[in-house]
C-alpha cells in the first residue's frame, strides 16, 4: 500500500510539473510572437505574411495546450482519488 501511495504521489506531482511547463512554453511562444509582430509592424510587406502564418500557429498551439492541460488535470484528479482511497483503507486523515 505504501508503494502505491508513493507512486500516486509521484504521478500527481509529474502532472502538475507538466502542466506548469506546458503553460510556460505557451506563454513564452505567445510573447515571442507578439514581440516579433511588434518589430515587424513597421513594414506592411513583412507584417501581413508573418502574422498570417504566426497567428493561426499560435491559436492551434493554444488549443493543443488547453487540451493537454485538461488531460493532465483529469490525471491529477485520478491520482488524488487513488490517494484518498488509500487513506480510507488505511484509516488515515
Amino acid at each position: 500500500m505504501t508503494t502505491e501511495y508513493f507512486v500516486l504521489q509521484t504521478a500527481a506531482n509529474s502532472t502538475v510539473t507538466e502542466a506548469a511547463a506546458r503553460s510556460a512554453r505557451y506563454v513564452m511562444a505567445l510573447s515571442n510572437a507578439l514581440v516579433a509582430m511588434g518589430f515587424l509592424s513597421q513594414s506592411r510587406n513583412l507584417f501581413l505574411p508573418f502574422s498570417a502564418t504566426v497567428l493561426p500557429t499560435i491559436f492551434v498551439l493554444g488549443l493543443f495546450t488547453v487540451s493537454r492541460l485538461v488531460d493532465t488535470s483529469l490525471e491529477y484528479r485520478q491520482c488524488l482519488s487513488g490517494i484518498a482511497r488509500i487513506h480510507r483503507r488505511a484509516g488515515g486523515p
